[in-house]
C-alpha cells in the first residue's frame, strides 16, 4: 500500500496511458486489409460458360490455347506450357466450375477480364491480340 501512496502520480499516468490505448483500440478498430484482397464469387448465382465454349471462342477470333490443364475444379487454358508461364505475352484463361465459391485474385496482369465464371489475362503489349482477346470475351458474355 505503500507504493501506491508512494507513487500515487506515476501510477495515475500509467492508468491514463493504458485507459488512452485501450480507447483508442476499441474505438478505432484497426483492420487488417490486404491490397490484393478480391471478392468471392458465388458462381451458382452467375451463368455457366462451359470450358468448350470458352476455348472455342477463342480459337473462332485466332487466339490459339493449346495446353490445358486442372486444378481445383478449375480449367486453364494457356497460350505456352506450364513451365514457360512466367514469360511475358502469354494468354491465361481460367474457366471456373458451375457451383462453389472462388476467387480469381487480385488483378496483377495488363489486361484482366473477368466475367460469369471465366477470367482472362494477358500481359503482353499486342493491341492486335488485346482486340482479339475482346472480341472473344463479347462472344462469351451472355
Amino acid at each position: 500500500m505503500e507504493l501506491v501512496t508512494r507513487y500515487a502520480v506515476s501510477l495515475v499516468v500509467l492508468l491514463v496511458a493504458f485507459l488512452t490505448v485501450g480507447g483508442v483500440l476499441v474505438l478505432a478498430r484497426p483492420e487488417y486489409r490486404d491490397a490484393n484482397e478480391s471478392e468471392m464469387i458465388e458462381l451458382a448465382e452467375r451463368a455457366f460458360v462451359a470450358p468448350t465454349a470458352v476455348r472455342s471462342a477463342f480459337a473462332a477470333e485466332g487466339v490459339r490455347l493449346p495446353y490445358r490443364s486442372r486444378f481445383a475444379r478449375l480449367t486453364m487454358f494457356s497460350s505456352v506450357p506450364p513451365a514457360r508461364q512466367g514469360q511475358l505475352g502469354k494468354v491465361i484463361v481460367v474457366v471456373g466450375p458451375r457451383t462453389g465459391r472462388i476467387s480469381f485474385g487480385p488483378e496483377v496482369a495488363s489486361y484482366d477480364e473477368r466475367f460469369e465464371n471465366v477470367l482472362v489475362t494477358y500481359d503482353g503489349t499486342d493491341d492486335a491480340v488485346v482486340d482479339r482477346l475482346d472480341a472473344a470475351v463479347e462472344a462469351l458474355k451472355p
